[in-house]
């Protein structure tokens, strides 16, 4: 790195702040302006002053403008001390440690810190408070500066009785000392840090050859086969003309994001990911490619989470139960050659409908070893029971534009009692089944309609959700005795690409019912270009004529289109499309077969809310569901980053040239909703939720 702020050892600059005013200022700070760091340890936390749009976030200044949050513009103090070091500030923040905790060491190689490092200003500090950097305790006293290396390793602990609080500045260069004390003199309301404009930066092709140049040094000197060094060589040689190329096209420009990323996929796929064993040796090369990989990262990426209902059943250790009786059969469509040969036997003689008895009488195995063996076929998917598939009787589909909520509306609603769900989204349920794949539409969209529900692809739906039925209780359908499956059931379903299929679903399920759901589009949008850039949520690789390697959410009738567009503008076509869709599908059904719900009012109302939906549903209702909506809702599991209420604006930049298309649509849909109101009252009345989460 090649700021002056980076340098090996850590010292502080030859000035210290006077003191006597930090005590007040902390004080002065409210409580809610802490935000504490869940994912690491709970005795950290921070309180944002410059951030992306000026909101309560961490993220970096690749995905938006900096800004101030009110909490800087409301003190001075901070104001000055940042205007006086003269250095174009990035994110800024106080971070405050808890007495007793001990933070992890806090070191990023990263592109963003590679561009940028921080100096720290310790306001309030103890005697036991221990700051080390590189494995050298620092000796830090209140009011002096100290920029810091970001590359290397720092940490914190706590022994004392008092909290620990650090201003932390984050810039590309070093501060300025010369006329330091008059800059600090001057006033509060001066401006606070000169704003360059906002560029979405990308290393150009003379910088990425430096850090290629440590790949390849690393590469050459590994010792491993000739033709798999040349083969790794070259990959790394074309990575860097396709950058070139891309970089002459696009520039800075953030028309070109999906084109980078497809340029560092390559690079991961090609290089690092089979190259890895071959460079951990060398650091430079090591930190080179995390630094690539890293580039288009717009906030630090979240922890990787598991799906909770998958954790509990690995940590149970339960496999599906096995009926002698029972008729089972292997799913053709799923590729098994990775399994052990006697399980690739199993699914042989499961080819057509057989019972578990007749098959092992034919087996050499003994009893035991085969129920384990098909029980283990049946848990991974590959073997499935023939059932005699419940009615769906008055089933529940809930539509809405990705990133609407609907999750967090889901996981509240399988809280009803009676009602039966698939647990999660039905994406794969839908498209393992040929005719309702893109696919058999040319990848047109994913758009479905009443032609598409033809009687087998019908059935066949229904098998595959009778299969993943479960209850309130997460008790599969399947587990229960045979006796015990009741004959019909109250189903709810969940898939955003269902907002493109509501003729088809009731075409399907002609007693059926739909709850549309509506986010506005500054909330709604903004999480769906996190969405896009977190690549959770993966839809398809490899479309035909479209020019990138992956899609992510629905796919939209004329997506074609959007070969050139931005990233907030392919958010915003899947919005539009996912939510005309559905009203416009909806309007041609009875009254009384929809209901319409905004977001913000299930957030502000949910007793209200859930209420509404089980009268138009006819649902039952018990203490459990009544508990669960007496209080604010909980977040949800898809969630991204912190709930916020002004999470959007991080992404107003983007959206500023969109938003205003879209308001004719806003204004249908609002008559809609106050239509709604008048069927079922009071939806918007009663007393508020004490909080307000983002589901997204």
């Amino acid at each position: 790195m090649s700021l002056a702020i980076a340098t090996a050892t850590a010292r502080p600059l030859g000035i210290r702040l006077a003191t006597q005013e930090f005590p007040e200022l902390l004080n002065r700070l409210p409580a809610t302006a802490w935000q504490h760091h869940k994912h690491t340890e709970s005795g950290m936390a921070s309180a944002i002053l410059v951030s992306v749009g000026g909101t309560a976030n961490h993220d970096y200044p690749l995905s938006g403008p900096m800004m101030e949050t009110p909490l800087m513009a409301n003190t001075p103090l901070l104001r000055r001390i940042a205007y006086a070091l003269d250095i174009q500030l990035s994110r800024c923040r106080l971070l405050r440690i808890s007495p007793g905790a001990q933070t992890p060491p806090l070191t990023d190689d990263s592109y963003y810190w590679y561009r940028h490092a921080p100096v720290y200003i310790p306001l309030q500090l103890s005697k036991g408070v221990e700051f080390y950097c590189a494995d050298q305790p620092q000796p830090m006293r209140e009011g002096e500066i100290w920029p810091l290396a970001a590359d290397l390793p720092q940490w914190i602990n706590n022994l004392s009785s008092q909290d620990a609080i650090w201003l932390i500045l984050e810039s590309r260069a070093a501060p300025r000392l010369e006329g330091f004390t008059q800059r600090l003199r001057q006033a509060a309301n001066l401006m606070l840090f000169s704003q360059p404009g906002y560029r979405f930066e990308m290393l150009e092709p003379a910088e990425l050859a430096v850090l290629c140049n440590d790949i390849q040094y690393a590469l050459e000197s590994a010792t491993f086969a000739e033709t798999e060094k040349t083969a790794y060589l070259q990959a790394l040689h074309s990575f860097q003309q396709q950058w070139a190329h891309t970089f002459a096209h696009f520039g800075h420009d953030r028309h070109g994001e999906l084109s980078y990323f497809d340029c560092v996929q390559d690079f991961l796929e090609q290089v690092f990911n089979p190259a890895a064993r071959l460079i951990k040796n060398y650091p430079r090369a090591q930190k080179a490619a995390h630094i690539i990989r890293s580039m288009l990262w717009t906030a630090p990426p979240p922890p990787k989470r598991l799906n909770q209902q998958r954790l509990a059943h690995f940590q149970s250790r339960r496999l599906p139960p096995l009926r002698w009786q029972g008729l089972y059969q292997s799913i053709e469509h799923l590729n098994s050659a990775h399994l052990p040969p006697q399980q690739q036997q199993l699914l042989r003689l499961f080819a057509q409908p057989r019972t578990a008895a007749a098959v092992q009488s034919q087996a050499p195995l003994p009893p035991a070893t085969f129920a384990g063996a098909t029980q283990q076929l049946l848990a991974r998917k590959r073997l499935q029971e023939v059932i005699q598939c419940p009615t769906f009787e008055r089933p529940v589909f809930i539509l809405s534009a990705p990133r609407a909520g609907s999750t967090l509306l889901f996981e509240t609603l399988c809280h009803v009692p009676g009602l039966w769900s698939v647990g999660g989204e039905s994406h794969e349920l839908f498209e393992t089944i040929p005719a309702l794949h893109p696919q058999a539409h040319d990848y047109d969209s994913n758009r479905l309609t009443a032609a598409d529900a033809q009687p087998d692809t019908v059935a066949w739906l229904q098998e595959n959700f009778s299969h993943r039925l479960q209850d309130r209780d997460a008790r599969a359908y399947l587990s229960l005795p045979l006796q015990e499956r009741p004959s019909a059931v109250r189903f709810l379903e969940k898939t955003p690409k269902n907002a493109l299929r509501v003729a088809f679903l009731k075409a399907a399920f002609p007693d059926a019912h739909f709850i549309f759901l509506y986010r506005n589009p500054r909330e709604n949008i903004s999480s769906m270009l996190e969405g896009w850039r977190s690549r959770r949520f993966l839809a398809y690789r490899h479309l035909p004529d479209w020019p990138h390697k992956e899609w992510h959410f629905l796919l939209p009738p004329g997506w074609r289109e959007l070969r050139n567009a931005s990233l907030a503008e392919i958010a915003a076509w899947q919005w539009l499309a996912a939510n005309q869709y559905t009203l416009d599908d909806l309007q041609a059904l009875p009254r009384s077969h929809w209901f319409a719900l905004s977001y913000q009012t299930l957030i502000q109302h949910p007793q209200q809310s859930v209420q509404a939906l089980r009268d138009f549903a006819r649902w039952d209702w018990d203490e459990r569901i009544a508990a669960r909506v007496a209080q604010a809702l909980p977040v949800s599991h898809m969630t991204l980053s912190a709930p916020c209420s002004e999470k959007w604006q991080r992404h107003e930049h983007e959206m500023r040239t969109i938003l205003p298309g879209l308001a004719a649509f806003e204004a249908q849909v609002a008559q809609v909703l106050a239509q709604q109101a008048t069927l079922y009252p009071p939806v918007t009345g009663g007393k508020k939720a004490t909080s307000s989460p983002s589901c997204t």
